[in-house]
Formats: structure tokens, sequence, C-alpha cells
């Protein structure tokens, strides 16, 4: 979700929503795209909103991962680096080994030299290949192509596809995993792909209902939201608990908890479906005093110090005020087929100058 976590900063974006990755029963033909109506932003000569309501629409993007300015892909086969505040993108040249497959690991590092203001960036692909080997491919600006390595990381392709975007941090790429408990880590200066746990759940807790990774201060941050709940029952019931956790990983590479809050008046509904849980939205570059949480549609600012919660925006899987990437997944029914869907969302920031 594309988001000012500042309230202050508010832009009316005519997004039309996308879905990515969207698995059906059967086929759909595509559908024409049409360039939405012209808003009064983008009369006023906003690029940052124009990039999102054209240029997106018309190239089919997928936003991957960010690093100070966005990487977008179209079906994992071709890639595009991108500045939104100027309307501005750059094709890649196709991966040349990559498959395009859903469990691809996309990393990305933009940096601008200060000095000369020269631009360098790097993407880096990982994807599970045969016999248990992890296949790596990085494009360098410095290069313009792809490079390709095959590495031997039985524990890493085991842990591949990932959950979340790339996020970079010193010679280091990181993405959740899909499995629970682990996070995974490719050393781009080493060519090394290792397994790192995550951190553990609250004492007390059953379940760690949702994590997201991000960066702070040149670290890497993990936010966790386990629930504690003492009635077993698969009924309606109440007097849960859910516990904020916020880590970040230290020059040893071991986790250091910075906060844990605990949210009162969770609900469990139905075969434990949750109610009124807040999950965390963490991104790269995120401020240290703050993170983003989603809450039954609400996005909010929750401030770690004080514990103040603001809301940023408040969105629907109808009606959306932002781009957002989400993996769609159908809930099926041996009668009718699919019934419903359920959607979830990264954050991704984009910065209008000089960062």
């Amino acid at each position: 979700m594309l988001v000012a976590t500042d309230p202050a900063v508010h832009v009316a974006l005519n997004t039309p929503r996308l879905s990515k990755y969207t698995v059906w029963d059967r086929y759909r033909p595509p559908r024409t795209k049409l360039l939405p109506p012209s808003t009064p932003v983008m009369e006023l000569g906003d690029h940052a909103a124009v990039f999102f309501e054209r240029t997106v629409p018309m190239l089919d993007f997928t936003i991957e991962a960010s690093h100070g300015r966005l990487l977008l892909g179209r079906g994992r086969t071709r890639y595009f680096v991108c500045h939104p505040a100027a309307n501005r993108w750059l094709a890649l040249p196709p991966p040349a080994a990559i498959p395009p497959t859903r469990d691809t690991g996309c990393g990305f590092c933009y940096d601008v030299d200060a000095e000369t203001g020269r631009v360098s960036f790097t993407v880096v692909l990982l994807a599970r290949a045969r016999f248990r080997r992890v296949l790596v491919e990085i494009f360098s600006s410095a290069t313009g192509s792809w490079a390709t390595t095959m590495l031997d990381a039985q524990g890493v392709a085991r842990c591949l596809g990932t959950a979340s975007p790339g996020i970079h941090v010193g010679t280091c790429f990181y993405w959740l995993s899909r499995r629970r408990g682990r996070v995974l880590s490719y050393d781009a200066a080493r060519g090394r792909a290792t397994v790192v746990r995550e951190p553990p759940d609250a004492e007390g807790s059953v379940e760690r209902t949702a994590r997201s990774l991000g960066s702070t201060g040149g670290r890497l941050r993990l936010c966790g939201f386990d629930i504690r709940d003492d009635n077993p029952s698969a009924l309606p019931h109440y007097g849960l608990e859910g516990v904020h956790g916020v880590w970040v990983m230290d020059d040893a590479g071991a986790w250091r908890r910075v906060h844990e809050a605990v949210v009162e008046n969770i609900q469990a509904w139905c075969f434990k479906r949750l109610l009124g849980i807040e999950k965390p939205l963490d991104f790269a570059g995120a401020p240290g005093g703050y993170i983003v949480l989603d809450k039954d549609s609400i996005l909010l600012r929750y401030d770690l110090e004080s514990g103040e919660k603001l809301d940023l925006v408040r969105f629907s899987t109808e009606t959306t005020v932002a781009s957002a990437r989400s993996t769609t997944a159908p809930m099926r029914s041996p009668s009718t087929g699919p019934v419903d869907r359920s959607i979830s969302c990264e954050a991704f920031p984009f910065f209008r100058s000089g960062r």
C-alpha cells in the first residue's frame, strides 16, 4: 500500500485497482486497459500522481520492492526501476535464467552519490532450482547486464518463496519466508544465502498472526503481532490479547527487542477467525519512532513511545485510494467454487525529493 505516513500530506489519487497473482479455477480473458480520466491533481502537474494514475496502469506494473525508488515488475519476466516523483522509469533487460514463478524473491538497492549526483542500483532475484539449489540473478547498473549464480543452499531452497518484499541493509537482502519462523538472507558481497530464525513469539502466545519486515536507522527490523488465548473453543469468544513486538538486528546478527505492548479486546469468531487484530506493515527506510498498522481496513500510525495511534487512511477491498501489491487466494467451496478472498498488502515508500 502506498500511503503518506504524515497525515498532513495528502494526495488524491484516482488509481485503478489491479489485483495481481490471482488464482482462479477457470480462465478469464484479459480486460482491455483504459487510461483513467484526468483529475485535478494531474492537471496541476503532480508527476507522482501522473505516474500512479497513468504510467502504472498503462505498463501493467506490480510493485516488487523499494529503496528510495521503486522496483516494479511485469509477470516476473520484466523489471523496471522507477522514480515516481519525476514520472520516470527505466526498463531492465529480461532476466536470463529466473523462471516466471511466484516464489521468486526480489531485492532492490538504489543509491545517489551526494557529491556527483551519480545514480547506481542493484536488483537481486532468488529462485528455487533443481536438486534443492538456489538460482541467483543480479543486475547492476554499473555493468548493465544480469549475472547468474547457482548456490548449493538446501536450507534456503526449502524456505523459498518469499512472503515479503526484499529489504536491503548493509550488503545483505532479507525476505520473510512463507515458512513460519524463517527469514531468508542473501549477502551480495560474499555471494552467500542463509536462513535466519525469527524472534520468538511473545510469552504465553498461541500463534503469530502477522509479521512484517523493514529497516530503520540502517538496521533490519521485524514487527510481529502475537495472540494470547486461553480458550481452545472454536466457537465465538472474547477476551483475547494481542501483543505487538518490534525487534532490530544488531551487528552480531542477533535480534534485540525494542518494543512490546498488549492490545486488548481481540475477538475470535467461528473457527478462530480473529477480529480487531493489528497487522504491522513495515517497510525499508522506516522511521524508528513508529510503525504502520492495518486494523480492519484502517491504516494507523502507531507511536512506539507514547502508544498513540493516529488514522492515516481507510480503505477496503472494493475501493482503495492507493495502489497495492496484493496476493489474492480464493477460499473454495466444493459445490460453488470460490466464495471469498483474502488479501494481504505491503507498504512501499517513495520520496518526492532528495532521498
